[in-house]
């Protein structure tokens, strides 16, 4: 089941490459990173995820996935303002499983070069809700980051995203004397279209 769900993932990405690059030849595409230009895309990550309870960080992480869509719009040159409209993290253990949506805005620069590859420095925050299997409640809160990395042109309009990320979530109760949530440190990869 899952070797079938590769290949088809593989398949849809083969797909979108061959036609934005024949849509890139017939419109005459503007180079990445220019004012005007929109970036739609997603990533996955998996990570090390620190629990923090009391403002103590848990000492062993636990490995969790995470997939994000992402859309962006350069306001000028090479400054990128953009949205991470409804990620989801999902960790399991036992028969518990931990479910967050992250609703993040970011700012980015992404460096303009010469050649296909683009490093970027990214800020991120927003909101993070969390939810437990065997629990009857949720609980969110303010979330913030940052994410730097490369992004490599594989065709006039479609970029190969690879980077790292640390974000950190306060899911604190009101009158908390020190911070509770988590931390994360994460590898992150990714595929989007500019246009």
């Amino acid at each position: 089941m899952i070797r079938r769900t590769v290949i088809a993932l593989l398949c849809c990405v083969t797909t979108l490459i061959v036609a934005t690059a024949e849509l890139s030849a017939q419109e005459g595409r503007k180079t990445f990173a220019s004012q005007g230009t929109v970036e739609v895309g997603g990533s996955i990550s998996f990570s090390s995820t620190w629990g923090v309870s009391g403002g103590t960080v848990e000492n062993d992480p636990v490995i969790t996935f995470t997939a994000e869509p992402y859309v962006g719009y350069f306001v000028i040159d090479g400054l990128e303002v953009g949205a991470n409209p409804l990620g989801v993290t999902v960790l399991s253990s036992g028969n518990t499983t931990v479910t967050a949506l992250d609703l993040y805005g970011s700012v980015a620069y992404n460096f303009k070069t010469p050649s296909k590859i683009f490093p970027y420095l990214e800020g991120l925050a927003g909101y993070t809700m969390v939810t437990v299997t065997n629990s009857t409640s949720s609980n969110g809160g303010f979330s913030w980051g940052g994410r730097g990395g490369i992004k490599v042109a594989l065709t006039p309009g479609a970029l190969l995203n690879l980077g790292a990320e640390y974000r950190q979530v306060d899911l604190s109760p009101s009158g908390a004397s020190g911070r509770y949530g988590y931390n994360r440190l994460a590898a992150v990869a990714g595929f989007s279209i500019w246009f």
